[in-house]
């Protein structure tokens, strides 16, 4: 290729750049130079004019915008502008703006020439979104370096080649696939020139630059089929086959050819779909990820002489002491220096922590989880389904769709729908995969990597590295929003308060998660902590017998009531301390008896007989209870399938979850998902839409929010039944199902005898029953008070 010259002569001019340190070296006037030298050495650069701006710290979001307005306002007609963008300790990347005639971008390219970066991605699209919204920042990779020292001179290369690429593609865009042709042959010369000047290791090169290459041609030849779906060429391919099956037995043979060299252009544009599948899907595996990541640290590590990551959060609590107490002196040099090396210290924890929950997720299959379910959130927003209950249905519909359309020779609408169609059973695909590889994950690991991704995520959120400091946190933010109050600033109490909340609730992440993992070990001991603090309580209420504790829980509410009612406030205030303390010792019970449940067995000597008989009953109860709740959850699933968008239905949908989790014997899971509490969320909002939110209401939400915070699945599923109810006043499918029972059971007595036994209480009816239907009596000596005792005949089988 002829223009490569110019590109070549500043690869030699790099050569020298490289003997020059890299901080002493101005990269704005190198680049500069080399565009103009590359201009007198070939008339064409002359064609489209190329513009290097100012350099920019990327960090600054204002200037950034700034420069791309630039690029946009200050220059007219066709041309090429460069950005260059220092994002922190002589770390530079590049862009590329290509703009035609008329001022529209026709081409935005990106480089970040150091290994493992994800700067690009995090900072600069945000920038150029704002400026450009219609337009992609493609990300494109070309030279690269784990070594962000050597990023200068490679990025000065990679615009060379990028800006020879582009001039080239726009002055030569109408000449057709032969020019392509020569235009990637140039491409590759340009880069082996620039192998010369030195050899950089690249990362997944060469399968990156094929992916690009074969999405280039795919594109193209999408362009020219006038296709704007690759995934109906299966359908496209199909028809066109029948085609020319159709002129062959019409005799037209010129049009069978003609239909058949179509064809193998659809056949070979598919192929080329299938190559990209399988290179995107070699780029973006996890071991090449995880590498990428740990070369990225390594390089960081060296870079700030770092060589425990243990002692990260503690340099990072310094170094925000630093930054404010040069920012207090005014001192906003070096506060902003400070700054950029704390950027530096947090991105390696943030990577730190992201190697090691790679890590974790490799074997235990967290990360395949994590990602279908993005997918699915992803899918569920695209196609607007936001309940899954209902894609069976939809499938039906849309297939009966597909059917009409083509019967009535509407083969285009035919193929959007069958489109549609597909989107619809990938997402029930997708939703049958997570359910499967949820059940299969062990429920303990599953629910430790929950709150472990819930704290991570809380952490970014309030910004906190160092969980040491929280209750120091806690204890300033309680004194600030106290000061707040005093002082009348309500509206900064409130806030303050919202903040105070989020704190308590990192806290309470970080001590579920250091019980659960030692959980396995100390179950013994926290079933005694819990009798200790059961007896505490239950000796400060004067309580003896738990079962009392329903009772005395309705009875305070109602007082509770009475008192809001007479205009007594404190003494409900005081009332509601009284409910809430009783219901804690309520869950304390609860609590105690799960854990002293699995280990009874092991406090009991038996014969192997014995053993034997318990284990066969044990498991003919546990498999009665299942096969209870699992008739339940169908019947639930069968009554979401015809209630429309309600209350009602939102508090079922969750109660259908809460149910899942029984049946599946998984009563610890961790309830932090985004799902369940945006279904709760959504269950307040219709709540409140539908006029529903009474004072008993709103207790009741504030219950459940506190069972589904505790993790506490069979609390949570008592108190959606008793919501229900409250919200609910006639079930009609259950009445419906009633009334065919009742039928069913006339239909069985039906022109039979039948004997009608009347009696009160206690009069023997249904140990009568019990004898005609041949059970096996036995009498004995029931008693119905101290000394007191009765015969009693029952059945014993």
């Amino acid at each position: 290729m002829q223009d490569s010259y110019s590109v070549s002569a500043a690869m030699e001019k790099l050569v020298h750049l490289t003997s020059q340190p890299y901080h002493q070296l101005d990269i704005r006037a190198a680049l500069s130079t080399e565009i103009k030298k590359a201009h007198q050495a070939s008339g064409k650069f002359s064609k489209i004019s190329t513009h290097v701006l100012d350099t920019i710290d990327a960090n600054m979001s204002e200037q950034l915008e700034n420069r791309l307005q630039e690029a946009k306002n200050n220059y007219t007609g066709e041309r090429i502008v460069l950005i260059l963008c220092n994002m922190g300790s002589f770390h530079w990347i590049g862009i590329l703006l290509g703009f035609n005639i008329d001022g529209c971008i026709w081409r935005a390219q990106s480089f970040d020439p150091v290994t493992g970066s994800d700067h690009l991605t995090d900072k600069i699209q945000t920038a150029f979104s704002k400026v450009y919204p219609d337009i992609i920042l493609r990300v494109n990779t070309l030279l690269k370096h784990k070594d962000h020292t050597k990023s200068a001179i490679l990025t000065i290369a990679n615009l060379l080649i990028a800006t020879d690429d582009a001039q080239f593609s726009q002055r030569n865009s109408l000449n057709g696939q032969q020019l392509n042709s020569s235009y990637d042959g140039g491409r590759q010369n340009n880069k082996n020139k620039m192998d010369q000047v030195q050899a950089y290791p690249t990362s997944n090169e060469g399968n990156i630059s094929e992916y690009d290459e074969l999405e280039k041609q795919v594109a193209a030849r999408l362009k020219s089929f006038n296709i704007t779906d690759i995934e109906i060429l299966p359908e496209k391919i199909r028809r066109s086959e029948q085609r020319v099956k159709d002129f062959r037995e019409d005799g037209r043979h010129d049009d069978a050819a003609k239909e058949e060299k179509h064809m193998s252009e659809l056949k070979e544009m598919q192929a080329l779909s299938e190559n990209i599948a399988k290179l995107k899907a070699s780029i973006n595996c996890g071991d090449g990820k995880l590498r990428e990541l740990e070369q990225s640290l390594a390089s960081r590590q060296a870079k700030l002489k770092i060589t425990d990551l243990s002692v990260l959060p503690q340099k990072i609590r310094h170094s925000q002491e630093r930054v404010k107490d040069f920012q207090d002196d005014g001192r906003h040099d070096d506060a902003e220096k400070e700054s950029k090396h704390l950027s530096d210290l947090k991105e390696m924890l943030t990577l730190s922590q992201k190697i090691t929950k790679l890590k974790a997720s490799k074997d235990s299959g967290e990360g395949q989880l994590i990602a279908l379910e993005e997918s699915l959130t992803n899918s569920k927003i695209k196609l607007k389904i936001t309940d899954l209950t209902v894609l069976p249905e939809k499938i039906r519909r849309t297939e009966e769709r597909v059917k009409d359309f083509r019967d009535d020779g509407r083969n285009d609408d035919a193929d959007k729908e069958t489109k549609y169609l597909c989107e619809l059973k990938e997402l029930q695909a997708l939703s049958e995969k997570i359910a499967q590889l949820k059940n299969t994950m062990n429920s303990s690991e599953w629910k430790l990597c929950q709150l472990e991704k819930s704290l991570l995520s809380n952490q970014e959120k309030l910004n906190i590295t160092d969980l040491a400091v929280l209750p120091e946190k806690i204890r300033r933010s309680e004194q600030r929003a106290k000061d707040f109050r005093d002082d009348g600033r309500n509206d900064d109490a409130e806030r303050e308060t919202r903040f105070l909340s989020d704190l308590k609730e990192l806290l309470a992440l970080s001590e579920n998660i250091t019980k659960l993992k030692s959980s396995g070990s100390n179950c013994d001991s926290q079933s005694v902590t819990l009798e200790e603090r059961l007896a505490n309580i239950k000796a400060r209420f004067n309580i003896t017998d738990l079962s009392v504790l329903s009772e005395k829980i309705l009875r305070s509410e109602q007082r509770i009531k009475d008192f809001r009612d007479d205009g007594r406030n404190d003494d409900a205030e005081k009332e509601t301390k009284y409910v809430d303390e009783l219901k804690e010792l309520q869950e304390l019970g609860k609590r105690k008896d799960d854990l002293k449940l699995p280990n009874t067995q092991s406090e009991v000597t038996i014969d192997s007989s014995a053993s034997k008989q318990a284990e066969e009953k044990i498991e003919s109860s546990s498999t009665k209870t299942d096969k209870l709740v699992l008739t339940d959850l169908d019947t639930l699933h069968q009554d979401l399938l015809f209630l429309p968008v309600c209350a009602e239905k939102v508090a079922m949908q969750l109660l259908e979850y809460f149910q899942q989790i029984m049946a599946s014997q998984n009563k610890s899971v961790t309830f932090s998902n985004s799902s369940v509490y945006q279904l709760f969320d959504e269950l307040e909002n219709q709540m409140d839409q539908e006029e529903m939110l009474s004072d008993t209401v709103r207790k009741n939400l504030q219950d459940l929010r506190r069972y589904v915070d505790n993790q506490d699945a069979s609390s949570a599923n008592r108190c959606l039944a008793e919501l229900l109810k409250k919200i609910r006043p006639l079930h009609v499918q259950e009445i419906q199902r009633l009334i065919d029972k009742a039928k069913a059971a006339a239909k069985v007595i039906e022109d039979q005898d039948v004997i009608l036994l009347i009696g009160e209480t206690g009069t023997g009816k249904s140990t009568t029953i019990q004898f005609l239907a041949g059970c096996q009596m036995e009498k004995k000596k029931v008693e119905v008070e101290n000394g007191r005792f009765l015969e009693h005949v029952e059945a014993v089988e």
